[in-house]
């Protein structure tokens, strides 16, 4: 029996009210994707210029895993500005739980109460 994979997309929202601290954060709008979806990639869309007091970086977590790199707040410094990164589709990347979008804040903090970062998360659910 053949299988049906559908493409979807989840939205999250992270702005500075959810965290700006070097740690892991729960945010306010957030989507959660159900178990055993596969991670195809994720965009982060700076709404306005994000700062940091050093080289702060964010990840995306998602379902149990970690779905993006450490994102360099100098690709997130300029309004407007997008970074999209394509995942592996491999088992590295399937949901392992029901956890919300989130932000893990590395390095350093971010500063200002302006982080408004819009979190587009592209997924396949198999049927």
């Amino acid at each position: 029996m053949a299988r049906n994979l559908k493409t979807q997309h989840a939205y999250a929202k992270w702005l500075a009210g959810d965290g700006v601290s070097v740690a892991a954060h729960t945010l306010a709008t957030t989507s959660i994707i159900p178990i055993g979806s596969i991670i195809r990639g994720v965009t982060l869309r700076a709404a306005v210029a994000a700062a940091s007091s050093g080289s702060a970086t964010v990840t995306v977590t998602v379902g149990g895993i970690t779905a993006s790199s450490a994102v360099a707040v100098a690709k997130l410094d300029t309004a407007g500005w997008v970074v999209n990164e394509s995942g592996v589709e491999d088992e590295a990347n399937v949901t392992t739980t029901n956890a919300a979008i989130g932000v893990t804040i590395g390095t350093a903090v971010f500063t200002g109460s302006v982080s408004d970062v819009d979190i587009i998360v592209e997924y396949l659910l198999v049927d």
